[in-house]
């Protein structure tokens, strides 16, 4: 569309159907673009300007954006979601609490077995 109106087959004294929607739609993105841009540099200007006031206009559609939601910006948790961390949570505290017990090391692929290997340890001066 760009380059057909660059190039002036959009701006001919006769059009076809064709070449009219293509002229309609290239005014419509052509107003939009240019709308959002004012409306960027508008935001910048505030910002830089003015931030508490940017933070009164813009605060709710950035929180949204990226989907956070309330006024103090939390993320909304449910109860179901709780249980599960618990559970992850717990689950971690139970290998960590193995390991602290000596009866596992924990290694790259998992947890490990050291009395599996005992009989290969070799003690050092320092232990």
């Amino acid at each position: 569309m760009r380059l057909a109106h660059e190039q002036g087959l959009l701006s001919q004294r006769s059009l076809n159907y064709f070449q009219r929607w293509a002229l309609m739609y290239w005014i419509w993105l052509d107003r939009r673009m240019t709308g959002e841009d004012l409306q960027s540099k508008l935001e910048q200007q505030t910002f830089n300007l003015a931030p508490d006031r940017w933070e009164l206009i813009y605060k709710d559609k950035i929180l949204g954006a990226i989907g956070l939601s309330g006024d103090d910006g939390e993320i909304q948790i449910g109860v179901d979601e709780l249980d599960e961390l618990d559970q992850y949570m717990d689950q971690q505290e139970q290998k960590f609490q193995e390991v602290l017990g000596g009866t596992h090391g924990l290694r790259g692929d998992g947890l490990v077995d050291y009395r599996e290997h005992a009989d290969r340890l070799v003690w050092g001066e320092w232990t």
